[in-house]
C-alpha cells in the first residue's frame, strides 16, 4: 500500500465520519473553522480527493495541500461574505473587502475557489468553456 492510498483512504474516512456525525462536540470544535455547514462542503471535496488518490489518478503534493488550504479559504470566506455575517476562522473577506471593494474581493474568492478546484482536480476550463460555444 503506498504512502497516496494511506492518504486517500484517511481523507476518504475523516470525510464520512463528519459528513455522519451527529455529536455536538465535532460541531463545536468545527463550525468555527469551517463555518457552519462544514459537512456540506467540505466532506464530499475530501472524499473525491480521497478517491482520486485511492484509485491512483492523483496524488497528495503540495499542489493538492494549496488546494485543500485555498477551498476551504474560499469556501468560508464566500459564505461569510454571503450569509453568515460572524466572523469565522481564515475568513478574509473582511480584509479583501477594505483593501479592494466588494466587487474585486469577490472576484477574487471566485478566483481562488476555481483555482483551488483546478489544483484538486485538474478542471480543464477551456473545455467546459468550449462546450458552452459548442452548445450555443
Amino acid at each position: 500500500m503506498t504512502q497516496n492510498m494511506i492518504v486517500g483512504f484517511l481523507l476518504i474516512f475523516g470525510a464520512i465520519l463528519v459528513f455522519f456525525a451527529q455529536k455536538t462536540y465535532l460541531e463545536d470544535a468545527l463550525s468555527p473553522l469551517f463555518g457552519p455547514y462544514f459537512r456540506w462542503f467540505f466532506s464530499p471535496v475530501a472524499c473525491l480527493v480521497g478517491l482520486h488518490m485511492v484509485f491512483g489518478k492523483s496524488a497528495f503534493d503540495l499542489r493538492r495541500g494549496l488546494g485543500l488550504l485555498f477551498f476551504w479559504i474560499s469556501s468560508v470566506s464566500l459564505w461569510s461574505m454571503f450569509y453568515d455575517k460572524s466572523r469565522l476562522f481564515f475568513d478574509i473577506h473582511g480584509p479583501l473587502i477594505e483593501w479592494f471593494d466588494e466587487i474585486p474581493a469577490l472576484t477574487l474568492l471566485f478566483g481562488f475557489l476555481f483555482l483551488s478546484l483546478y489544483l484538486l482536480f485538474h478542471v480543464s476550463y477551456r473545455k467546459i468553456l468550449s462546450q458552452f460555444g459548442e452548445a450555443g
